[in-house]
């Protein structure tokens, strides 16, 4: 389990324009690092994606264990599972085979306001590496996207545009990436919640209402919006 300590504070508000495109820059130059990493002891640390029927069953047995249905985030997850369902359903066979043939390098995984150091107001800092994994050198795009951008569950295009415009400057996003972004969104968002549903169900849950809320309402809405958010996105990193 890999730390690095360095003198800073995190964010105090989250991201500005500015904090946006230092990140994306940050995230860029963080894969360009990892994809020199010749050997990893992490080689074999994955997540699971990908593992339609696991993540299903997750979230069905969730659904099925919810006993307390007048708790606000348990009604909001089994009103809004259909769509979560069909929205991870709909990614492709040929979109997973194409992030599969993806390479792939030792991925932060966390690229929130907590794990982002400030000096000066800049960024100088980026800490806990206890969750590194190794996947396609985006899903760290994606993750700092949703961390960047993700507001009131949904993409803000204001803060999606600095950040891209940010990781553009050390490394061009390729089309054959790019449009792989969506696809790999909802897997991690998904696969994440189901996370989160199993935690739930464990009287010593520490996971925050907002975290579930957050990540179900991020789902609904990119459910409604892929064409927008692909277009956005490929107009962007142009």
């Amino acid at each position: 389990m890999l730390y690095h300590f360095i003198d800073g504070e995190p964010p105090p508000s989250g991201f500005d324009e500015v904090l946006s495109e230092e990140m994306g820059a940050l995230v860029a130059a963080y894969g360009k690092a990892a994809s020199a990493v010749v050997y990893s002891p992490l080689a074999t640390r994955h997540k699971s994606l990908f593992d339609t029927r696991l993540i299903t069953e997750s979230l069905l047995a969730s659904a099925r264990l919810t006993t307390d249905k007048s708790d606000f985030v348990n009604d909001y997850f089994l009103r809004s599972l259909d769509g979560i369902l069909k929205v991870y359903g709909d990614v492709s066979a040929e979109e997973v085979a194409r992030i599969k043939s993806l390479e792939r390098v030792p991925c932060h995984c966390d690229f929130s306001a907590e794990n982002v150091l400030l000096t000066g107001g800049k960024i100088t800092g980026l800490i806990d590496f206890g969750g590194v994994s190794v996947e396609p050198r985006i899903f760290d795009f994606q993750n700092a996207l949703v961390n960047v951008a993700g507001v009131s569950g949904r993409v803000d295009y204001s803060r999606m545009r600095p950040f891209t415009r940010g990781y553009s400057l050390i490394r061009l996003l390729p089309e054959s990436e790019s449009d792989l972004v969506y696809p790999l969104m909802v897997a991690d968002l998904t696969l994440t919640l189901a996370w989160i549903f199993e935690q739930r169900r464990s009287a010593e849950c520490q996971v925050k209402d907002s975290e579930a809320v957050f990540r179900i309402s991020l789902l609904n809405w990119l459910a409604r919006h892929r064409r927008e958010f692909a277009e956005r996105l490929s107009h962007f990193v142009k």
